[in-house]
């Protein structure tokens, strides 16, 4: 892959001595000093929110951006042999739709604290959301945030929150400053996409998914696809929109768009990608993908299964983890036989390594199964990511990178016992 050079919303790449500025004339972010001086052959990748946007081996590059939107921009460096690599794996998430709020104690003599909230920047907070006490310190953040709130998911727009402090009679401090953050989630994605059909003598691929969640009246869907057999989606280019409320086969919407080649010619595996897009302009950065084989001698074959579902993963005892999914295949193109895992770090679904297997689950017979597997020898106190995928009899792996979760090793029993334990006979 391309090395990540940083990314950021609306500020200069971390690290990077970098001359990086919205030109409003020309509609575009204006970057210099980013391409490595000297004997390098290569490109710097931009992807504007979530979308590649081109690949640029001179200085300065002008990125084309939306105007009247967030700019969220990401820029990898990448040698000439893979400019064309499909980087969206590794895009860090852009969406927000929570918000956290961390401090510390200032005085001893507060003994708690009530966090206050209310819609939009300018009113004063006065709904009490959480109450916490000293009890509910941060393990190990000593030394920087002891406490810690995070609100649950909230629409876009702006909030305000208000942390005020107690003390042990529970009298509580008025006038403190109010945390103000304008939150802006990305849309959702569509689910389920897959290929309803492919027609070999002309290319025609159908593709098919299940609406986003919060798809409206002015949502459309974006298809993106390989430019060539083996490599992956490129989302620098539409291939074709369709409406939120337009056709639909099966009950599912879809659209239609040709290969660049037809025939024998589109021997290999293509990819192919939809993404929502609201009325805004706003795009979310999901790589919702369908996969389909061509053959040598152009007949055409899915193979690929459904992508399990709701995964979890749990801190066990002596520092396991243990992971519950569900698969469905009433609708599968092809037997699903195993279930493939694979490990990540962190919240960061682009960290999983889906080259190397980690453990795997046969699965059993059931239209839904219920699947579960145990993992052990991991690191104690490291947070680790894990991802699962679907694999077919015929050894056709799908490619979904949206299905994550988290656990914490600990293996560590609690050091000391209870004080001032007393034990009462009870009468009846």
């Amino acid at each position: 892959m391309g090395r990540r050079l940083g990314n950021a919303v609306g500020d200069a790449l971390t690290g990077m001595a970098a001359d990086i500025r919205y030109v409003d004339e020309a509609g575009g972010i204006r970057a210099t000093n980013i391409i490595p001086t000297g004997d390098y052959a290569g490109s710097i990748v931009a992807y504007i929110n979530g979308k590649r946007r081109g690949a640029y081996s001179s200085e300065p590059f002008l990125v084309p951006v939306p105007r009247g939107s967030r700019v969220y921009y990401e820029f990898f460096l990448a040698s000439n042999a893979n400019a064309d690599e499909d980087m969206t794996r590794y895009l860090r998430t852009v969406s927000s739709d929570r918000a956290r709020l961390d401090w510390t104690r200032a005085h001893a003599d507060q003994a708690g604290f009530r966090v206050y909230f209310t819609g939009g920047l300018t009113a004063t907070p006065d709904r009490a959301v959480a109450t916490m006490a000293l009890a509910d310190r941060i393990s190990g953040e000593t030394g920087t945030a002891e406490f810690r709130y995070t609100s649950p998911t909230l629409p876009a727009g702006g909030y305000s929150w208000q942390i005020r402090p107690m003390d042990a009679a529970g009298n509580e401090k008025t006038g403190c400053a109010s945390l103000t953050t304008v939150l802006a989630p990305l849309p959702q994605p569509p689910t389920g996409v897959e290929v309803h059909d492919y027609v070999p003598s002309t290319g025609l691929v159908t593709l098919k998914w299940s609406p986003a969640s919060d798809a409206a009246g002015g949502s459309v869907y974006n298809s993106y696809r390989s430019n060539t057999a083996g490599l992956g989606v490129r989302y620098d280019s539409i291939v074709k929109t369709a409406g939120h409320g337009g056709a639909e086969t099966g009950g599912k919407p879809y659209l239609t768009f040709a290969l660049p080649v037809t025939g024998a010619a589109a021997e290999g595996t293509w990819l192919a990608g939809v993404r929502h897009e609201t009325a805004e302009g706003e795009e979310d950065n999901v790589s919702a993908v369908a996969q389909w084989v061509v053959g040598a001698d152009g007949s055409y074959a899915t193979g690929y299964p459904r992508a399990p579902s709701l995964l979890q993963a749990r801190a066990m005892a002596g520092g396991r983890i243990r992971l519950q999914f569900q698969h469905d295949n009433r609708s599968e193109p092809a037997t699903t036989t195993t279930l493939r895992i694979f490990r990540g770090y962190g919240a960061t679904p682009t960290t999983v390594d889906y080259d190397t297997v980690l453990t795997s689950v046969t699965r059993g017979s059931r239209t839904l199964y219920f699947g579960s597997a145990s993992l052990s020898s991991l690191t104690e106190g490291v947070t680790f990511g894990f991802g699962i995928r679907a694999e077919a009899a015929s050894g056709a792996r799908e490619v979904n990178t949206s299905r994550y979760a988290t656990a914490t090793p600990d293996a560590t029993p609690p050091t000391s016992c209870p004080t001032g334990a007393t034990i009462t006979p009870v009468i009846g």
